[in-house]
């Protein structure tokens, strides 16, 4: 579990660094239940070590206690999911890492959307494999990636030839698929 952690910490950190607004007036109510599904297709010299897809376990909406975004998602891989207890150590915060129960901690996903921005983190055999893209241009860690469809009323989001670029490589990972949530 602690790799596991310690990507999810990272994952969020990096989110919250590109665009999260520091409001410190988080309510206490338990966020909305968590559900969801879908498949991501991958393609990209990454795929001989991250694979081609990414199944879809859990999804949470609106977990600001998590991301530092209201209008955000995580989502993770089939055989994790996400505790609707609402983490109390503030966004980003690694004791909230608890938030995310699994039984496989060296293998699994974790990929937040929101503000423009996606980043993610793909663990195989305890090797961690981070991606990410903004809306708003590039940066030296980050592509520009403007072809997904974050549909927060429609409760899902279309990653359509979505580039995220690996921050250790450079190496380019394109997604393709639908996640909805309830």
């Amino acid at each position: 579990m602690k790799h596991y952690q310690n990507q999810l910490w990272a994952l969020l950190l990096c989110l919250v660094s590109i665009s999260c607004s520091n409001d410190d007036n988080h309510d206490t109510e338990t966020p909305s239940k968590t559900g969801g599904e879908g498949t991501i297709q991958l393609s990209g010299p990454d795929t001989t070590d991250v694979g081609t897809t990414l199944t879809v376990g859990d999804v949470a909406y609106g977990r600001d206690d998590l991301t530092g975004i209201e209008e955000s998602i995580v989502v993770v891989n089939k055989g994790a999911t996400i505790s609707e207890e609402r983490a109390t150590g503030g966004p980003a915060n690694p004791e909230n890492l608890s938030s995310i129960i699994t039984d496989d901690k060296d293998n699994g996903f974790v990929i937040v959307v929101g503000a423009g921005a996606v980043s993610m983190a793909i663990l195989i055999d305890g090797t961690p494999y981070r991606y990410g893209c903004i809306s708003e241009g590039s940066t030296t860690a980050f592509s520009n990636c403007e072809s997904f469809d974050f549909d927060i009323p429609g409760k899902k989001m279309v990653f359509s030839n979505t580039t995220v670029k690996n921050t250790d490589t450079g190496s380019l990972l394109t997604l393709d698929g639908t996640v909805t949530w309830d």
